[in-house]
């Protein structure tokens, strides 16, 4: 196992600066993670890094802060013997908006430690797929396509029906009414990444 007697902690002081839920000295020293990182952040910050989700939450994966906890746990010392060291199992790095670099801010990243190319495109998609099987298992991706394409003005025009077939108006509005963020999300995502270094390609 990695050394940890970096992360060996004296006396805990529980002066908590910016009722985050974590302790000054866990945010000044850090914690170990189990994936054997070493975490940190500001003291002073709720949001160290601004991605509106709180330093204790992505730590700890627990809010509101008063139910934000670090435990301890015994692990194997630098030369053999074992030692209790407070640790957590992080949701995301307190420091990185995007901790995993897949361009997917943690605040909306299905999976913040796993690097995944439009991730949250493709976990919502899975959603509309879900929907669309419900209203009928029959041409469920052609109908996911209309819906996608609804949005962009090139396809949605008065000649669709005659090249696209006829589009299902009704399954648009039953998302618009019923599911009102799914739509926001693909209404507000023109767009999705053809590559890690940002290049895109329409919906």
């Amino acid at each position: 196992m990695k050394k940890v007697s970096k992360y060996i902690i004296g006396k805990k002081d529980t002066t908590d600066s910016d009722h985050d839920g974590l302790y000054d000295i866990f945010e000044t020293k850090g914690v170990m993670g189990i994936n054997g990182q070493k975490y940190s952040s500001n003291p002073y910050s709720r949001d160290t890094d601004g991605d509106k989700l709180e330093d204790g939450y992505e730590l700890t994966g627990k809010k509101p802060a008063s139910k934000v906890s670090v435990k301890k746990v015994t692990v194997k010392y630098d030369y053999g013997s074992w030692i209790s060291v407070y640790a957590v199992v992080p949701k995301s790095n307190p420091k990185k908006k995007d901790t995993d670099g897949d361009r997917d801010n943690d605040n909306v990243d299905p999976k913040p430690f796993v690097y995944e190319l439009n991730g949250r495109f493709i976990q919502n998609l899975g959603k509309l797929e879900e929907l669309a099987k419900q209203k009928s298992k029959k041409d469920v991706h052609w109908r996911v396509c209309q819906f996608l394409r609804s949005f962009n003005k090139s396809y949605d025009s008065d000649t669709w029906d005659g090249v696209g077939g006829k589009f299902d108006k009704k399954f648009k509005n039953d998302i618009k009414n019923n599911n009102t963020d799914l739509f926001n999300y693909f209404k507000n995502t023109p767009y999705i990444y053809a590559d890690k270094n940002g290049n895109t390609v329409d919906v």
